[in-house]
């Protein structure tokens, strides 16, 4: 595609962590980057994707802001869809986000990407739902055994077994939905649903979420699960925002309550949250976290050394499964809660075991090592199809396959050519080479794909082609629109007068003489 355009382009493979660390800071070590986000239960609420790409969290900021995408307008309404709570408002809002972003090409979207997956037909395969079954883990809790011994062995990374208290989204899902459990969650099917929690209330000036507790809840030792664990495990995560780094960032009133800030106990089973102002998404962080006994944690060295806090023997935890051996980055055994959980109670003990291959991991489903592998790639589905002892199964996920191309410096911090890589790119062929046809292609450039509730409806959004194939000659016009131009070649050559200066410097922020939505430390400023 860049070819047709006139552009020469040089691949550069990077490991995932130096990717990350690169656009997240503004390196300037490539100008263009293929992404995937994971349909995460926190990227249900429009919040987590539209933020993230404000002024505030370009440059060395370090905010995530993969495309370093800087748009004021955009950014005002971004932030303020965090702030209204009357959904029909909110969603009129989020939808004018969408149309710039769009329109501006700030990330460039192909498709949804659909989840792969295999398991031994000794097991009913349940809970998989509509969601990333990484992220949520019912299948886990709710498939069974018709066969063998009463166990499921479930396939993992090396990273989601290295810790307990890995932060990592794998990891989260494990720790906060297997082994603990918090005080909602979301279905298989993406509704929030109450778990540790049996109902909440909002004040009429929103600023106040008032949480009841199950009567039956407990943890795994039999002791109740009280408002003082809420209390202090909340406080906990955001009291160490750089370590549990997947939280949202409320507006808490940290200043509401002596013990634990913004988290005020108000009798055994009733916690309040406290917030300066009203904030749409605060029921993200309630359904990522999961609960911990407050005095075990402590007694481990939870509050005097959080990032080498590890909970160990006894595992007390909240939720459906219990640690009976935990190997470091090699096998995870668990055992159904001893008592009763208010929402899981699964039948059947279960073994995570870590794998760096994918190819040794399909071969331990072939073998009848392994009964569930989540996540494989593409090419292992009809391999998997020609086992008669095996099913495959396929979910039509929240996840999005997107390119960041980097705005800080050019070429790609002209609209025009970013939107002429838009209507120029084979979002078909992508799909047919990556999922098989299997996902759904995503014309606009907004990173909500069909099947997220936030997807923006047709007139909501500017697309730079109808044609999933691309079309090459309409990306040519527009560059050609806008004075960019070829030589004898076919090489594509920038407009005489262009600037082809940084948007901010190497090593820095954006300017708030630039950017009026941000002041001199680089924090927002409403308009």
């Amino acid at each position: 595609m860049f070819e047709q355009l006139g552009i020469a382009m040089e691949e550069k493979p990077l490991a995932i962590t130096e990717a990350v660390q690169s656009a997240t800071v503004d390196a300037r070590n490539f100008h263009i980057c293929n992404w995937s986000a994971a349909g995460t239960p926190r990227r249900l609420d429009p919040s987590d994707g539209l933020v993230r790409y404000t002024v505030p969290n370009a440059g060395v900021a370090g905010g995530a802001n993969y495309s370093q995408y800087t748009n004021c307008e955009y950014t005002h309404l971004a932030n303020q869809s965090t702030r209204i709570t009357d959904e029909d408002e909110r969603r009129k809002t989020v939808n004018e986000a969408f149309k710039i972003i769009s329109e501006d090409s700030g990330v460039i979207t192909q498709s949804n990407i659909p989840v792969f997956g295999g398991y031994n037909k000794r097991i009913e395969f349940k809970g998989a739902g509509t969601m990333n079954v990484q992220t949520h883990l019912w299948h886990l809790r709710q498939s069974e055994v018709k066969d063998g011994e009463n166990v499921i062995v479930w396939a993992s990374t090396p990273g989601s077994l290295q810790k307990i208290n890995n932060p990592a989204p794998l990891s989260t899902a494990i720790r906060s939905n297997l082994i603990w459990s918090p005080l909602f969650e979301y279905s298989p099917e993406g509704e929030l649903e109450p778990c540790l929690a049996k109902d909440y209330e909002v004040s009429d000036d929103l600023t106040e979420v008032t949480v009841s507790l199950r009567n039956d809840a407990v943890f795994h030792n039999g002791d109740s699960i009280t408002a003082e664990d809420v209390a202090w495990s909340l406080w906990f995560y955001f009291n160490n925002p750089s370590y549990y780094y997947w939280t949202a960032n409320p507006p808490w009133d940290w200043e509401a309550d002596p013990d634990y800030g913004f988290a005020e106990v108000v009798d055994d089973t009733t916690v309040r949250f406290h917030l300066k102002e009203p904030y749409a998404p605060f029921m993200i962080p309630l359904s990522l976290w999961g609960i911990l006994h407050k005095e075990s944690s402590i007694a481990q060295g939870a509050e005097e050394n959080t990032q080498e806090f590890e909970p160990n023997d006894p595992f007390i935890g909240s939720g459906p499964f219990t640690v009976s051996d935990f190997s470091s980055g090699e096998i995870m055994r668990l055992e159904p809660h001893p008592y009763e959980h208010p929402v899981s109670n699964p039948s059947h003990r279960a073994n995570l075991v870590s794998f760096g291959d994918p190819t040794a991991m399909f071969e331990a489903l072939v073998s009848g090592s392994v009964d569930c592998i989540p996540g494989v790639n593409y090419n292992f589905v009809s391999r998997i199809e020609n086992e008669d002892h095996l099913e495959t199964y396929i979910q039509d996920g929240f996840d999005v396959l997107f390119a960041a191309p980097q705005q800080s410096h050019a070429p790609f911090k002209f609209k025009e050519l970013r939107q002429a890589v838009s209507a120029s790119l084979n979002r078909r062929e992508i799909n047919a080479i990556a999922f098989g046809g299997n996902g759904t292609i995503e014309m606009a450039d907004t990173l909500f794909v069909e099947s997220n509730p936030w997807h923006p409806p047709d007139e909501a959004v500017v697309r730079h082609t109808e044609d999933p194939t691309g079309e090459p000659e309409v990306g040519r016009q527009i560059l050609e629109d806008a004075g960019w131009g070829w030589d004898g070649d076919g090489n594509l050559h920038y407009p005489q007068e262009a600037d082809l200066d940084p948007v901010w410097p190497d090593g820095e922020m954006p300017s708030p003489d630039d950017f009026p939505c941000i002041d001199e430390e680089g924090n927002y400023v409403s308009n």
